[in-house]
């Protein structure tokens, strides 16, 4: 008889979430035979995603917003669970506890917690949920140690490397000359990159900052911004502001993100936090040089292309290093940094035989 699990992304479900992403890449890869797998959140996804999890013979399940109306989710999510034999929960913070309690009171004894970041922006409820959270919870999982020991201080996890398809993202010549085509960059055109939401932690500003400063210096010179969120108005007005609109591309959300990667010159990424970010190990699988702020968790640096900066040194400092001409070699840097990859456990097909094999052990020991 098959166990049946149930995945929680308390972000919502959807193609372009960081938490999506992590669970998809892993699930895409593994065999799922020994489970009933289904997922839940709180939003209407993409069809074409919903149509992926049909095919793989995952069920999607929809229930009311969890920030919206938290009591009348955590019901709904009960009466779920009533039928489940494990609770997989993606969560970035201790808020985890509104599913914990749900899964709990439905008699779930298997109850999974996967933490991804090693900050959050609700802090003030985090530290409100953690004494429940940490009664409550049976296993621990976190993208690196920083991230463990954050959210599961000195209790027992197991780091799982989030993880991406190392092959999508490898470099490809035919992809960068219609991307840049299609935005109008010519082939001696600088392109700085970035992949990411459009909020705070990400600080774009920053980045808009880094990129007036550089483009001062070569003129011939783009930034292209894949992502969208709350603060993109702000952002878009702040570029105007700077006068420097015509060469600032907002792409806004993309289902081809490995294209885009390869029509880039460099990835700039001054986050104020983040946990393990896809977008810096997707960026290395395409060769590209990555400058990352220093807040950023070291374990991200898989390859020998990445350069960490400090934010408090200013934009005059991530100017000066980063490269005043295009890299002639990214083949080379692609292949090289994927065997990297690889070898390091952050290919999906490794962690997913890696969380396959943590279900059947927890579950046959029960």
């Amino acid at each position: 008889m098959k166990r049946k699990l149930l995945i929680v992304i308390t972000t919502g479900f959807t193609k372009y979430g960081g938490l999506s992403g992590v669970v998809m890449n892993c699930l895409r890869q593994m065999d799922i035979s020994e489970f009933k797998i289904s997922i839940v959140s709180g939003n209407i996804p993409e069809n074409d995603l919903l149509d992926e999890c049909k095919d793989k013979g995952i069920e999607y399940i929809r229930i009311c917003g969890r920030n919206r109306l938290p009591i009348k989710y955590m019901y709904q999510l009960k009466t779920v669970l009533k039928s489940y034999d494990i609770i997989h929960i993606h969560s970035n913070s201790a808020t985890a506890a509104i599913e914990l309690i749900a899964a709990k009171l439905a008699g779930v004894k298997l109850r999974i917690v996967q933490n991804h970041t090693e900050k959050c922006n609700h802090y003030i409820a985090s530290c409100f949920f953690k004494p429940i959270f940490s009664k409550l919870y049976t296993h621990g999982i976190a993208c690196s140690q920083k991230a463990g020991d954050w959210l599961f201080n000195d209790k027992n996890y197991q780091i799982l490397n989030n993880s991406i398809d190392t092959e999508k993202y490898r470099f490809n010549g035919e992809s960068r000359k219609r991307i840049r085509h299609q935005y109008g960059i010519d082939n001696n055109c600088i392109c700085i990159g970035h992949v990411g939401k459009i909020y705070q932690p990400k600080n774009h500003k920053f980045l808009i900052d880094i990129f007036k400063d550089y483009h001062d210096f070569i003129h011939n010179s783009k930034l292209l911004l894949v992502g969208d969120g709350i603060m993109r108005e702000e952002i878009e007005q702040y570029v105007e502001e700077l006068g420097i609109n015509d060469d600032v591309i907002f792409a806004g959300m993309k289902s081809n993100v490995n294209e885009y990667l390869s029509a880039f010159d460099m990835f700039a990424f001054p986050s104020l936090w983040e946990g393990m970010p896809l977008s810096v190990l997707e960026a290395q699988a395409s060769g590209l040089p990555c400058f990352i702020s220093n807040t950023i968790d070291k374990d991200i640096i898989v390859t020998d292309i990445v350069t960490m900066l400090p934010l408090d040194k200013g934009t005059r400092f991530w100017v000066e290093k980063l490269p005043k001409k295009i890299e002639k070699n990214r083949e080379k840097y692609s292949d090289e940094s994927i065997l990297q990859l690889k070898a390091n456990n952050y290919d999906s097909k490794v962690c997913a035989n890696i969380l396959k094999n943590l279900y059947s052990e927890i579950t046959n020991k029960r």
